[in-house]
């Protein structure tokens, strides 16, 4: 199984937000004390500085500044210079605006959105939760006889795979008592646990549980030890490959078949 790491990006950019306003709001201060001591007019300098960070009221002051400076004077250059970094903290801010709503939209998960529109109409359907080796198999019967299933699974690469196969996928965590809510349990023939983590699924049977109690479970069980707790947790059926397979094992070479 491939790890994913996933980099909490937020605070982050919350630093950087904090920073660049800072960074604006000194040189706001720092540029209309000097233009206002060259200019000797307040509203004049003050407005220029806005108008040049944030273009935030749309009123051009270059006119009434440029009367008050003599071109090609220290004080003309000192107007340039500041004019120039204006020019790059906007740029920064502008990009930084940008950048965010691009991330903002590259964070919103379509094929999630709308798997969660259609999940909530779906009925007479089946849950598989984790897509394992063994919910490969099942899921595949399940599209031969034309069942109506719904896989979740939180891992990004697997749910990818789950989508390219053209199976409904949510790419969510089912231990999640949010999550199994939008999966319509209280329609559905029953919801199937099938990761290799005896913890992932005993959670899930809870939260399902606790859901709709009805619902019939099916688990997936790595432990034989774990078999008991899972059925006092509302599993109607625990299933352990491996015991699975060696029974079949057995009975070919009973049978003479190896």
């Amino acid at each position: 199984m491939v790890n994913v790491a996933h980099h909490d990006t937020r605070s982050v950019t919350s630093r950087f937000v904090v920073i660049l306003a800072i960074v604006a709001a000194i040189f706001a201060v720092v540029s209309t004390y000097v233009l206002m001591q060259i200019t000797g007019n307040f509203y004049v300098a003050s407005y220029y500085t806005i108008s040049a960070l944030f273009d935030a009221v749309g009123v051009d002051e270059s006119g009434a500044l440029s009367s008050l400076v003599q071109t090609y004077t220290p004080s003309f250059y000192v107007v340039v210079g500041i004019s120039i970094v204006d020019g790059l903290i906007k740029i920064a801010i502008v990009g930084f605006v940008i950048a965010s709503l691009i991330n903002l939209i590259g964070r919103i998960d379509i094929k999630t959105r709308l798997a969660l529109l259609s999940s909530h109409k779906m009925r007479n359907h089946y849950v598989l939760c984790g897509y394992s080796d063994l919910a490969e198999r099942i899921a595949q019967e399940l599209k031969t006889h034309k069942i109506p299933f719904l896989v979740i699974e939180k891992d990004p690469e697997k749910a990818e795979l789950v989508h390219e196969l053209g199976y409904r996928i949510l790419h969510e965590d089912f231990t999640l008592k949010s999550v199994l809510q939008n999966v319509a349990l209280e329609r559905a023939k029953g919801v199937l646990f099938l990761t290799e983590s005896d913890y992932e699924n005993m959670l899930g049977v809870l939260a399902a549980k606790h859901i709709y109690a009805d619902v019939p479970i099916i688990v997936r069980a790595e432990q034989t030890s774990t078999i008991t707790k899972l059925h006092k947790a509302g599993a109607v059926l625990c299933i352990v490959p491996e015991m699975l397979a060696g029974m079949d094992i057995g009975y070919a070479v009973a049978k003479g078949g190896v």
